[in-house]
């Protein structure tokens, strides 16, 4: 694994492994993400298309707050993170 490579979410006072964001996104935004459901791929994907739905620029952090839209959470800064809702950890052993 590489430090750059995205383990996780940050969002809304919490940490989030890569599946329980779309759980956690779909509570805060029903109404948008049945919008887009069905429209993505790869979570990557799916979070551009939540964005741009909620008209944020997931290119510059600076300009939302994580307890708006989710902002990731890197390898390099997860050495022991567990997720909020599933509990398990962000990095693999």
């Amino acid at each position: 694994m590489n430090s750059y490579d995205v383990v996780g979410y940050d969002f809304n006072a919490d940490t989030y492994c890569i599946i329980c964001i779309i759980d956690e996104l779909h509570a805060r935004y029903p109404k948008v993400l049945d919008a887009v459901e069905g429209t993505w791929f790869d979570i990557e994907g799916f979070l551009r298309r939540c964005a741009l739905t909620l008209d944020i620029d997931l290119h510059d952090e600076r300009t939302y707050d994580s307890g708006d839209f989710p902002k990731v959470v890197f390898a390099d800064q997860a050495e022991d993170e567990h997720c909020g809702r599933c509990h398990e950890r962000l990095m693999e052993d």
